[in-house]
C-alpha cells in the first residue's frame, strides 16, 4: 500500500495512473496531488515511492492533449500521459491548490 508515503494530516486531492516519459523511457506510475500540497510519482505494483515534484507557486500544467500534459517546474518538466484523459482535471487540481495557498 502507498498510503504510508502519506502525512498524517494529508489526504489525497486527485490520483490516477499515468505514463511517466524522461528522455527515451516511458514508466507507469501513480500521481498523487495531496493536500499538503505535494505531488508525488509512486511505483503501482509495489507502492514504492519513485519520487516527488517540488511543490511551488510558479508550479504549472501544460495541457498537450485530453491524456498528455506536463507539469513545469524550475528548472525540470514533468511529462505524463494520463490514462483515464484527465490532463484538464489535473490542471484544475493544481491551480486550485495554488489558489488555496497564502
Amino acid at each position: 500500500d502507498w498510503r504510508h508515503h502519506m502525512k498524517n494530516d494529508e489526504d489525497v486531492i486527485m490520483c490516477s495512473l499515468v505514463y511517466k516519459k524522461r528522455h527515451l523511457s516511458k514508466k507507469r506510475r501513480l500521481l498523487v496531488l495531496t493536500s499538503a500540497p505535494r505531488i508525488l510519482y509512486i511505483n503501482p505494483d509495489d507502492g514504492a515511492l519513485k519520487g516527488e515534484i517540488p511543490w511551488s507557486k510558479h508550479i504549472r500544467v501544460l495541457i498537450k492533449s485530453k491524456s498528455t500534459f506536463d507539469i513545469a517546474t524550475k528548472p525540470r518538466v514533468y511529462h505524463f500521459i494520463d490514462l483515464d484523459q484527465k490532463s484538464s482535471e489535473w490542471k484544475a487540481s493544481v491551480e486550485k491548490m495554488q489558489a488555496n495557498e497564502i
